[in-house]
């Protein structure tokens, strides 16, 4: 998007349809490209009508695509209510960004800290905001990205970190130009403890899944916070009674193949 050659439309499209095929959070894109476009296509009457065709399609295959989401979501407002809907959204998107910013899951951390962290989470995606404030006069497209990946995910009302793992990169731009925009300076050397931690964290993180791997039949035991084990077991052996089958069918269908579980072989 950043490319000034007026052939890069050519690549753009193909792109952003290819990312939508892998991906829902693809239809993120769609904004950030008009908003690139605009300048050039508002000169022209037929160009504009030819882009308003084009985002009505965009949006009605977006519609169609998450018509599921789209029902349950609805469904989940409608049972809660809008106040109780803005609640569960607000803590659920809190405990995202505590995760994120603190690079450890709330599974792994005593239960006493998960108020400070749903906190600290609140605090880093209303830093988050203001960067994208703070950023619109500097980049339009980016800006145009994060508003559009933040309206798919914070409507959601369930915390599930690994969404915003694609745009994480973006996401520490925006919270640094929010800091930036709201203290001015900070000290170099915080920022650098800062990212030191989150290193050593992530390096723990990487050692716990190696740990995990190679586990053997003590995984289905080990992995997350216990809830997916029986879920686990029954993917390895014939039994398939209590368990979380949502889950059931994402192992058989993704994960590697195993031999049974009393053999000790995973």
């Amino acid at each position: 998007m950043t490319v000034s050659s007026r052939y890069k439309w050519i690549a753009l499209l193909p792109c952003i349809v290819c990312a939508i095929e892998v991906r829902f959070i693809g239809l993120a894109l769609i904004a950030p490209l008009v908003v690139t476009a605009w300048p050039s296509v508002s000169k022209h009457r037929m160009a504009v009508a030819a882009a308003a065709v084009v985002a009505l399609g965009c949006l009605g295959v977006g519609i169609w695509a998450g018509h599921h989401y789209l029902v349950l979501n609805f469904q989940i407002f409608k049972n809660n209510g809008p106040w109780r809907f803005v609640e569960k959204n607000v803590i659920a998107h809190s405990q995202d960004f505590g995760e994120l910013v603190v690079n450890a899951p709330f599974s792994k951390l005593p239960s006493w800290s998960h108020g400070p962290m749903l906190i600290i989470g609140g605090a880093a995606w209303l830093l988050f905001f203001a960067g994208i404030a703070a950023l619109w006069g500097r980049s339009h497209w980016l800006s145009g990205y994060l508003i559009a990946y933040s309206g798919l995910i914070f409507p959601w009302p369930f915390t599930d970190p690994r969404f915003w793992l694609p745009a994480m990169p973006l996401v520490v731009v925006a919270m640094h130009a929010g800091l930036m925009a709201l203290f001015k300076t900070l000290p170099r050397g915080m920022l650098v403890a800062y990212g030191v931690i989150f290193c050593v964290l992530g390096f723990a993180a990487l050692g716990y899944s190696t740990r995990l791997t190679f586990s053997g039949p003590n995984f289905a035991y080990r992995y997350g916070d216990g809830r997916l084990t029986t879920a686990y077991l029954a993917h390895c052996t014939t039994s398939t009674t209590n368990v979380d089958q949502a889950a059931l069918h994402l192992l058989r269908r993704y994960e590697w193949h195993c031999r049974d579980v009393q053999q000790g072989m995973f």
